[in-house]
């Protein structure tokens, strides 16, 4: 019997000290994440030639609100928190929620009341998992 306590208590602590090892892990993978899309986001230099602030919908999506502040833009699009720039003629979003970043967005002007985007699950945006939607001005 006393063996058996032995062994639980044991258990007990080493199953502890496990999810102190599995925050550290998931730490590391938040910061990694978010490093590459602060990356991504940096790596877009161009000055601004379009501006996407302003209301929108998105059959996809829902709807979507962005700020713009010169290349700057911040926001939400559906439930996704979003932060990026404007380069050029494009603007580069990365969609989170609850800190980790889960999707890489390209938007592009398409007429004066609608862009055309598209995302990837991969943080950078890798073109072999895209999607495509639209956005009209609300």
């Amino acid at each position: 019997m006393k063996r058996l306590l032995s062994m639980a208590a044991l258990v007990a602590v080493l199953g502890l000290a496990g999810c102190g090892v599995f925050s550290e892990i998931s730490d590391e993978r938040y910061s990694r994440n978010n490093a590459k899309g602060r990356e991504w986001l940096s790596d877009q230099t161009m000055p601004a030639e379009i501006n996407v602030g302003g209301n929108w919908h998105s059959g996809d999506w829902g709807y979507a609100s962005f700020s713009q502040d010169g290349r700057r833009v911040t926001g939400n699009l559906g439930n996704y928190a979003i932060k990026g720039v404007v380069s050029g003629n494009k603007a580069y979003l990365v969609a989170s929620e609850d800190g980790w970043d889960y999707y890489s967005v390209i938007l592009e002007r398409d007429g004066e009341y609608s862009l055309k985007g598209r995302y990837s699950r991969s943080i950078p945006y890798q073109k072999w998992n895209r999607g495509d939607f639209r956005l009209e001005r609300r």
